[in-house]
């Protein structure tokens, strides 16, 4: 007996049991909790900087200075670039101007890394052995001014002051810190250069002081009081060989690829280190109340800082893909990024960081899968010891280990990937050994009850209810009633053409993806099931989820949401693309999809949420690194659990969710805060904040592409509490569609906008 799509048959499948018991060994998860960040808007330069390498910001200003290194392309000469961004709105930065940078003798700049600092009408880059000069005093049309060369000296950073450059160079044997006159653009000229014990990777000035961040001599400081005669007061403070700095008040934040130090610099002929913390970074951006860095990992990570200058438990962490430099004003960060230029950030004031127990991993396991069942987590990790490690996550503070779950006597080494729970049965595909189940009805007695043999592989378990449908290569899909697990009701295969990548079953609907492929199947009868329809889907897809009547299929680069209401006729409602090319060779891990939000892992990448409360346009909301490989995914009704390889991070589930009023507080001159109740809304929210003095206010939303949609203040009012009301309308009386738009509040000179999502 066989059944078919495509007119592909397949035989029967011989199936054994063998039974056997395991034993406990040592707990092998790290759980921490983490904050949630918005993808405030995606990369700005994608049409502009493309295949561009950014690598550099400086704020002055609502102008945002960017630089970018070109890679080698067809379409015309490579060089180095300069962008200038107006930031009056700063969640919708506007390139005003750019240029390519060419040296003065008309040689494109390459792939160099450029560097840059600015005022209101010059900027001075440093690219390759050469500082240039620009006139920026009309941003639209930049000038080319003058430059001055180093000799075999390449630029590392740029900082100015007043009329003076200072620029840290090295020829990769002796580094040099040198001021430059600028008072006349076209004639720069060398003031004095000084040696440095090593490469100045970052620098920034404060006053008369200039703080150096040096690869092996830690923070160093020289005086500025005459540029003509620099004069070191400091050397060898701190122990980091440090790529990035920022000042602010009386600390200097400074990183490097392992730590985060202050130092108090309110005296800077005696600066005090104050702390030092455990935490990744390239460059790092300090506002004064927080500090926000670029790991080497390509994380962005925040902590607040103390009034005394020392750091906070880490708050919010998310992933710019590549980040290189960060600049922070007004509560939102820009970053540039090795793949996708520049892109922007919108913290959001979830919950600290705080670590919520940890769980040694003496044997130094890899997570292979994770199940939710309620409140009770099981995690299958492998490489040195295979185990299935069960936890009880009623109190996040108070994780208790149930019990541990030896699973090495019936498993087959590191051929473990993947978890499924198929009622109350713990589903392990064992890519030799064809699928290990567990008993979990029990929470504090699971076991082992048998195997399911295959001759081929089988590389994902999808189930709706006691029923399992097993991908299993050549054989195609195998369905499995599990309502017995002793001995488990085996139907006959479904074939498909070549191999399945994998399936999701819902009620009696079975979804398959293989080759470009989506097939439906009604499996009211798993016995025999019935083709109803099928989709192109132009893409090899990778994973595949169901809610209700939409599909999501994860391709190479692209999220397809697809409407399955009518099983005989899919309907393709809306794409998303990923930020990486078709070409790239992503492993897309998990995808799970909880109301409005879909969770998307990719291996050695980490996660991205993506908002699909309007299928016809889903779109990346957020992100959050993994380190290694592995990236697993499960959820409750309260918590979103990722883990990458070695440790599991409990987090909100909802990036949405962390959208709250903030606390009320006495009403400050210097502080505007702006509450939106409820978000995500429908159909009205209310928006709030408080005034510490009689102020001129406005209040505007946009849409997520900058547009306006309408304004609800436009006038002077007094201190105290007030509250506007949005009902999801333009300023024509039409409703808006679902998605997330902006309000941004003006009182006086102050600014904040925040984030809020109308799901109708």
């Amino acid at each position: 007996m066989s059944r078919h799509l495509a007119g592909h048959p397949i035989p029967c499948l011989a199936v054994s049991l063998l039974l056997c018991l395991g034993a406990a060994s040592q707990p092998a998860v790290a759980i921490a909790q983490t904050g949630c960040w918005d993808y405030a808007q995606g990369p700005v330069w994608n049409q502009t900087v493309k295949k561009a390498a950014a690598n550099d910001l400086f704020l002055f200003g609502d102008l945002l200075f960017t630089t970018a290194g070109y890679y080698a392309s067809a379409t015309g000469p490579v060089a180095a670039h300069l962008s200038i961004l107006d930031t009056a709105d700063p969640l919708a930065p506007v390139i005003l101007g750019s240029l390519d940078l060419v040296l003065p003798d008309g040689t494109p700049t390459g792939n160099e890394s450029a560097f840059v600092a600015a005022d209101s009408a010059v900027a001075a880059v440093g690219v390759y052995t050469y500082l240039m000069l620009y006139d920026t005093s009309d941003p639209t049309a930049i000038v080319f001014l003058g430059d001055i060369q180093f000799g075999m000296d390449r630029v590392f950073s740029v900082a100015m002051k007043d009329s003076v450059v200072v620029v840290a160079t090295s020829d990769n044997y002796t580094a040099r810190l040198r001021t430059i006159d600028i008072s006349d653009p076209a004639n720069p000229v060398e003031l004095d250069a000084e040696f440095l014990m090593d490469v100045g990777y970052d620098l920034k000035i404060k006053g008369n002081y200039c703080y150096v961040a040096t690869d092996s001599q830690g923070l160093t400081i020289w005086s500025l009081h005459d540029p003509a005669n620099l004069i070191k007061v400091q050397d060898n403070l701190g122990s980091g060989a440090y790529t990035g700095i920022d000042v602010n008040g009386n600390y200097a934040v400074l990183c490097d690829g392992f730590t985060l130090t202050a130092f108090d610099i309110s005296q800077p002929l005696n600066p005090v280190q104050v702390d030092e913390i455990a935490t990744p970074g390239y460059d790092v951006a300090f506002d004064g109340t927080s500090v926000f860095c670029t790991s080497p990992e390509g994380d962005l990570i925040q902590h607040d800082v103390m009034p005394n200058g020392t750091f906070g438990p880490q708050k919010l962490a998310a992933g710019p893909l590549g980040g290189v430099k960060v600049v922070t004003v007004q509560d939102v960060v820009y970053t540039t990024s090795i793949w996708s230029g520049l892109q922007v950030f919108l913290p959001r004031s979830g919950p600290s960081a705080q670590s919520l127990g940890y769980i040694g991993r003496p044997n130094s396991d890899d997570v292979a899968g994770m199940v939710v069942r309620n409140d009770y987590l099981a995690v299958l990790t492998y490489r040195n010891s295979n185990d299935i490690r069960f936890y009880d996550l009623v109190d996040p503070s108070n994780i208790v280990e149930l019990t541990n779950l030896d699973i090495s006597t019936e498993s087959s080494g590191n051929n473990l990937y993947g978890m499924t729970l198929c009622g109350q049965i713990l589903c392990v595909p064992d890519t030799t050994n064809g699928v290990l189940m567990y008993d979990w009805s029990t929470l504090s007695n699971p076991h082992y009850v048998g195997r399911i043999l295959m001759s081929e592989p089988v590389t994902d378990v999808s189930s709706a209810g006691n029923q399992a449908y097993l991908s299993a290569g050549a054989l195609g899909i195998i369905p499995v009633n599990l309502s017995n697990p002793s001995f488990p009701a085996i139907s006959a295969a479904i074939s498909v053409p070549g191999a399945p990548r994998g399936t999701f079953a819902l009620d009696t609907r079975l979804f398959i993806i293989n080759g470009s492929q989506l097939y439906l199947l009604d499996v009211t009868d798993p016995d025999n099931p019935v083709q109803q329809g099928s989709l192109d889907i132009s893409q090899t897809p990778q994973r595949i989820a169901a809610d209700g009547d939409l599909v999501y299929v994860a391709g190479k680069n692209k999220l397809y949401v697809i409407d399955v209401a009518d099983m005989a006729s899919p309907i393709l409602l809306g794409t998303a693309g990923f930020p990486w090319s078709s070409d790239d060779t992503h492993i897309i891990r998990s995808l799970v999809v909880a109301g409005p939000d879909l969770y998307l892992t990719i291996e050695g990448t980490g996660m991205f949420v993506l908002d699909v409360s309007d299928p016809s346009t889903p779109r990346i909301t957020g992100s959050k690194p993994t380190l290694y490989n592995s990236a697993f995914l499960a959820l409750n009704s309260s918590h979103l659990l990722l883990s990458n390889d070695q440790d599991v991070l409990l987090m909100p589930q909802a990036c949405q969710a962390l959208t709250a009023v903030p606390e009320r507080e006495a009403p400050r001159h210097d502080a505007l805060q702006m509450g939106i109740w409820p978000n995500p809304f429908n159909p009205m929210t209310t928006l709030s904040f408080e005034l510490g003095a009689n102020l001129h206010v406005t209040l505007d939303i946009f849409d997520l592409a900058g547009r306006h949609i309408v304004e609800l203040a436009d006038r002077g009012l007094g201190s105290g509490r007030h509250e506007f009301k949005w009902q999801g309308l333009d300023a024509q009386g039409r409703a808006v569609p679902s998605g997330v738009y902006f309000a941004r509040l003006r009182a006086g000179e102050l600014v904040v906008s925040r984030r809020m999502a109308l799901v109708r």
